[in-house]
């Protein structure tokens, strides 16, 4: 079946992301089967330049795998991230894993989709599988104890690679995470306070609710394209915007976990898909 491949896109000519898009798709390209993988693109009313570049993408992708493994959703608005990737979750089939993946990654080797669901299909409990940038501070060894992550190794059988994943005390960042079906079965869809932020650490306190672990498949590079500061140290107009809203919205954010710990906000979320045009 191969997993689902889910990507937001938001790439304007104010916040002049497209040069992340572009190399995070040749990235994909470059380094998933696309034979057995599936891929949504769900556009947040980007740029008529970005428009015009996924729809060479779909070129490209076309030549070399089925053009029903690409989907392409060109959204009529903004409709955050979670909206975006709720919209190419929808077209999951039963027992389907799915990537949530941002626009500004890029990978350094081949086969690391078959080597998250290798971690999953080992073990079971894992909810949320996490590819790790290198600017995170979450480590064994970490001083702060919220960021200090416990070492496990995943059962193996002979003649297997030998795995050893970092489990989260808290969540991953959304940057790349395979999302287990049974999970999904579980809670169903991204949640987000509008406009911006939170949807990947509402994930992760939802799976541990719903009994799962969240964790870090370490050795897996890849590198984060937008580091939200120019080349001389400044923080850039976008992303002193997101930072902006996420921090605007925390308070619900809050309000929206007690709700989940105590139960009196069920973990199982379905959007308003009439909504997500």
């Amino acid at each position: 079946m191969g997993s689902l491949i889910c990507m937001a896109v938001h790439s304007t000519e104010k916040n002049e992301r497209l040069k992340y898009t572009n190399e995070c798709l040749q990235s994909l390209m470059e380094t998933v089967d696309f034979s057995i993988h599936k891929l949504v693109i769900s556009d947040n009313n980007s740029s008529i330049e970005t428009k015009d570049a996924i729809g060479c993408f779909q070129y490209e992708f076309g030549k070399h795998f089925p053009h029903e493994n690409l989907t392409v959703f060109f959204n009529k608005s903004n409709l955050g991230t979670s909206g975006a990737i709720n919209k190419a979750i929808r077209l999951r089939e039963s027992g389907q894993h799915i990537i949530k993946t941002d626009d500004d990654v890029k990978w350094h080797s081949k086969g690391w989709v078959e080597e998250m669901e290798d971690a999953i299909q080992r073990q079971p409990l894992i909810g949320v599988c996490n590819l790790k940038r290198n600017d995170f501070g979450e480590s064994p060894f970490a001083e702060n104890p919220d960021y200090r992550t416990k070492l496990f190794m995943l059962p193996h059988q002979k003649h297997q690679s030998w795995i050893v994943v970092e489990e989260l005390k808290g969540s991953g960042m959304g940057t790349c995470q395979m999302i287990n079906s049974a999970l999904l079965d579980k809670i169903g869809y991204y949640k987000q306070i509008p406009p911006y932020g939170w949807d990947d650490h509402l994930l992760g306190v939802r799976c541990t609710i719903a009994g799962f672990k969240n964790i870090f498949l370490p050795y897996i590079r890849i590198s984060h394209l937008d580091t939200g500061v120019t080349e001389f140290g400044i923080k850039t107009e976008f992303i002193e915007w997101k930072q902006k809203v996420a921090g605007e919205v925390s308070g619900e954010v809050a309000k929206l976990i007690d709700g989940y710990t105590n139960g009196t906000i069920p973990i199982y979320f379905e959007p308003n898909f009439d909504e997500l045009i």
